[in-house]
């Protein structure tokens, strides 16, 4: 089973030589300058792991309360030494609904030029909450050339990770393999721009989520 996987870091499958993997990863992330005054804030959250390795002030958040959006995120605070908490499910809707419990008065967040509004919209009006772009994703033309060649029906499986992937990737994709999301903010931008597609949405939004789907259909 050929898979296509979408995805700035490559992914590997040990003990299933039954799939194999194709990375296309056609965004290219960089990081970009910022200035905050952490001092202003009580606690701080990281929705992926490049937003970790574009902060210069990695350091000083260390006595603050440190909240990730999932366990590849809070693995990579791990090597700064930082313990966070992640909640149940890996997105940003879930994210700012365990900030809200926690009882956190004052947030920021380090995120994505291209970042969904979603964990603006839940708690700009609750905390006092701002959002530190501090890394961008440039289009990689020569990885998308290839991902088209592979999205003309020549792979079993594409798998979706964020909904910029989605939004550049939807006008190629086609129904002669099966579609795998991440989550629901990419199955919602992928809905959106492709409602005749069937879509297979991760349970976990993560990557231990896909791999568990790609195990089910392997052994189909």
């Amino acid at each position: 089973m050929k898979v296509l996987f979408f995805r700035s870091e490559p992914v590997n499958i040990s003990g299933l030589p039954s799939i194999e993997i194709i990375n296309v990863p056609i965004f290219t992330p960089f990081c970009v300058d910022y200035s905050i005054e952490l001092d202003n804030f009580e606690s701080v959250a990281f929705t992926s792991k490049n937003a970790i390795r574009c902060c210069k002030d990695i350091n000083r958040i260390k006595s603050m309360k440190v909240f990730s959006i999932g366990p590849a995120t809070a693995s990579e605070l791990q090597k700064h030494g930082i313990e966070s908490i992640i909640p149940d499910k890996f997105d940003s809707e879930n994210l700012g609904k365990t900030i809200i419990n926690y009882g956190v008065k004052s947030l920021v967040s380090f995120r994505s030029k291209k970042a969904n509004d979603t964990l603006r919209n839940i708690l700009s009006d609750k905390i006092k909450y701002e959002e530190i772009y501090n890394y961008d994703i440039i289009l990689n033309e020569e990885m998308l050339k290839k991902a088209k060649e592979f999205l003309d029906c020549n792979v079993d499986v594409v798998v979706l990770t964020s909904s910029e992937i989605a939004r550049v990737t939807s006008p190629y994709l086609k129904k002669c393999y099966k579609i795998i999301s991440i989550g629901p903010v990419t199955s919602s931008t992928l809905k959106k721009n492709r409602p005749d597609l069937e879509i297979i949405d991760s349970k976990k939004y993560d990557l231990e989520g896909i791999i568990e789907i790609l195990v089910g259909l392997d052994s189909d």
